[in-house]
């Protein structure tokens, strides 16, 4: 809803499948769109924190779309299937845009099914469902991740799996009483 390229989607996109390719013209909504499951996820765009949207004026309001107006909020809504049958609605509302600076934050709230959590809660619920690390390479991610160390790539997929916790449960059930 007013989310970068897009204005006021009236039908949701579907998105169910093994595997989804979306294909298109420049300026039909990719990025837009693949930018949005990055914020709605992890409440910022790595492309913004990379420093790859050109001039200070690009820097500034990018998550919202520069037609809403001025009595609309800017949000993503996904709705997830959990368990095979249980769904799972995830909003994230923008309160504050991105300023011209580069150091600038993003501002948001997020919700679960119609519940606002606190920054706390938010923290830990993306924590347990994505061990703190959302699951986006994109176009922009996908340049750092392939240009980072093998280390800091093992350490991103680690992260990904929790295998840290694991780590730690092995030793302590071989060293432990």
């Amino acid at each position: 809803h007013y989310f970068r390229g897009f204005r006021n989607l009236l039908n949701p996109i579907n998105l169910t499948g093994k595997l989804i390719v979306i294909d298109g013209r420049n300026s039909s909504g990719k990025t837009s769109l693949a930018e949005a499951f990055e914020w709605l996820l992890s409440g910022q765009l790595i492309r913004r924190s990379l420093g790859d949207m050109g001039d200070s004026k690009e820097l500034e309001n990018c998550i919202s779309n520069q037609l809403r107006p001025e009595d609309e909020a800017t949000w993503v809504e996904a709705e997830f299937l959990v368990n095979q049958n249980e769904k799972v609605k995830i909003k994230r509302v923008l309160t504050k845009d991105y300023s011209e600076t580069k150091s600038s934050v993003a501002e948001s709230k997020l919700f679960i099914n119609d519940l606002a959590l606190s920054r706390n809660d938010e923290e830990l619920l993306l924590d347990e469902l994505l061990a703190g690390d959302p699951p986006v390479l994109m176009q922009h991610s996908l340049r750092t991740f392939v240009s980072s160390t093998p280390s800091q790539r093992r350490g991103y997929f680690e992260r990904l799996l929790r295998l840290d916790e694991l780590a730690y449960l092995i030793e302590k059930s071989v060293v432990g009483n």
